[in-house]
């Protein structure tokens, strides 16, 4: 009797969830049908421009269904219509809410959700406003930093970089002063190797593939920070120059961009570029003046078989060109200067001309 009895109880706890289980089951699909049904109805009013009555039947067919966007987007239009901007606004973004969530659209659903977030734009107006000031705002501040750096303050000037980085992320100006990586991967280690069409001399992280060398030979004059090279030299009259090891073709482009941080006397050619006239000459140092600023300059060599061009910011550089032994080398060198001065390098790229 006891185990009849257990059964029993066992069969009508199954009978009593499968009832409740059927129940909800047609109470969802009740409620499904029954949004639907408001929604058609609301449709039907918005047509006839009756926006305060299809608005009703909108919020009707919500709460049977609550992650329904067709129904946001319509009462959203609807609320525009009435002149209600803040509840256009909320019922739009539920709407792209309801989507953005879901792992895949239909093209249905991807129809409403443009439509969605192409009425956001419209209507966020105080989004726009927003957006304009912080743009204003952190223009102001990037001067502040560069007047910083044209004082030669540069710890500050960092300072204040951060904090554009914290407010923006993708700030240029910002992130490659700081030595951050915008919109793209950290470059491969390069190697030395036969250049064949195009490749980045420098890492970003440490010295590989160069070489101290010139009048004052030591690495104690360059060093990697930040993202960028840097040429520390405090010496008058004498070059700490920095050689490319790996090989270098007969005609190419050798180009980088500096940013002068610090000269102790100002009309002395502070930055100097090392090349070869020829495989056989002695090395050559183009040398020129620089003046400090927070402005990033590009210098371009051009060598066609020993026609050779610099450039600096597109425009035919002035200097000298010093011919000489770079501690014993000769061959095809290639390489940078710096004198007296602290000067930043960065985007080093050689380039095989054909």
């Amino acid at each position: 009797m006891p185990k009849r009895e257990a059964i029993k109880s066992v069969l009508c706890v199954m009978l009593i969830l499968a009832t409740a289980i059927a129940s909800y089951l047609t109470a969802a699909e009740d409620n499904a049908e029954l949004a639907t049904v408001y929604y058609q109805s609301g449709l039907s009013l918005l047509k006839q421009n009756k926006y305060d009555e299809a608005l009703t039947k909108f919020h009707k067919a919500l709460s049977y269904r609550p992650a329904f966007p067709e129904a946001f987007l319509k009462s959203a239009e609807c609320c525009e219509k009435l002149g209600n901007k803040a509840k256009a606004l909320q019922n739009y973004r539920l709407c792209r809410k309801c989507l953005e969530t879901k792992p895949s659209l239909t093209p249905d659903e991807k129809t409403i959700l443009s439509a969605a977030q192409s009425n956001l734009e419209k209507l966020d107006t105080a989004g726009k406003e927003f957006r304009k000031i912080k743009e204003h705002y952190i223009s102001g501040i990037i001067s502040v930093a560069n007047n910083c750096l044209a004082k030669k303050h540069t710890g500050f000037a960092g300072k204040i970089f951060k904090q554009v980085v914290a407010i923006d992320p993708a700030n240029k100006s910002a992130a490659e002063f700081l030595g951050k990586p915008v919109d793209k991967p950290a470059e491969a280690k390069p190697k030395p190797s036969s250049v064949i069409e195009s490749v980045k001399l420098f890492n970003g992280r440490d010295l590989t593939g160069w070489k101290a060398a010139g009048e004052e030979t030591g690495y104690q004059y360059w060093s990697a920070k930040n993202n960028l090279l840097w040429g520390e030299h405090k010496v008058v009259n004498k070059y700490a120059i920095l050689l490319w090891e790996g090989d270098v073709p007969a005609s190419y482009t050798f180009s980088f961009e500096y940013l002068v941080e610090r000269v102790r006397l100002p009309k002395s050619e502070h930055l100097g570029v090392v090349y070869s006239i020829n495989q056989q000459s002695s090395p050559a140092i183009f040398t020129f003046n620089t003046t400090v600023s927070p402005a990033w300059n590009k210098l371009e060599v051009v060598n066609e078989k020993g026609t050779v061009n610099v450039k600096v910011n597109g425009k035919p550089a002035k200097g000298n060109i010093v011919i000489g032994n770079i501690n014993g080398r000769t061959g095809q060198p290639l390489g940078l200067a710096v004198k007296d001065s602290v000067i930043y390098f960065k985007n080093i790229t050689l380039k095989k001309v054909n």
